[in-house]
Order: C-alpha cells, then structure tokens, then sequence
C-alpha cells in the first residue's frame, strides 16, 4: 500500500510506542510480582522460625508435665497402700500408734 511517507512514518512509530508500553508494564509487572514472592518467602521463614522455637517450648512443656504425670502416679499407686497412709499420718499429721510414744527434741 503506497501512501504518504510521512502518515506511515507515524503509524510506525504509534505501534512501536505501543509494544514498549507493552513491555514497560509487563517488565513492571514482573519486578511487582518478584518483590511480592521475595516478600512472602521472608515472611514465611520468619514464622517458620517462630513456629520451630514454639515447638522447641512445647517440648520441653511436655517433657516436665511428664515428669509431674509419673509422680502423680506413682504418688497415686502409692496412696492405695497402707503403708502411705501410715506415712501420713505420722509425719504430716503427727499421729502414732495407742502403743508408741512421740519424742520431740527441739533444738
């Protein structure tokens, strides 16, 4: 198509000025978009630091609400028994035997 010079001339360039906006907004797009993933990928690691200390606490939690579990259990299996509760009578209630008798010697 012959037509003038100069109208092709600017139709040339129009269209070229259109592909670099084109472009600039997906090169910008890109740039947002790679920021936004840095970002997140920093935010994640932060909470997954976070997350591993509170795991760290929460072990540690159950390994001495363990330790009291055993106690309690043992102090359980123990209250069934005669000799416990001869053992608290005489030292948290300061009882004895009708038979026996208490010496105290105070310091």
């Amino acid at each position: 198509m012959i037509g003038n010079p100069a109208r092709q001339m600017e139709a040339h360039q129009s269209r070229r000025q259109g592909r670099m906006l084109v472009r600039v907004l997906i090169g910008s797009f890109l740039i947002i978009l790679t920021a936004m993933v840095i970002v997140i990928s920093i935010s994640q690691n932060a909470e997954l630091a976070r997350l591993a200390d509170r795991k760290a606490e929460l072990l540690a939690e159950r390994e001495r609400l363990s330790v009291i579990d055993a106690d309690l259990k043992h102090l359980q299996s123990m209250s069934d028994t005669d000799a416990y509760w001869e053992h608290v009578a005489r030292n948290q209630l300061g009882m004895a035997r009708p038979q026996e008798i208490i010496i105290r010697i105070d310091d």
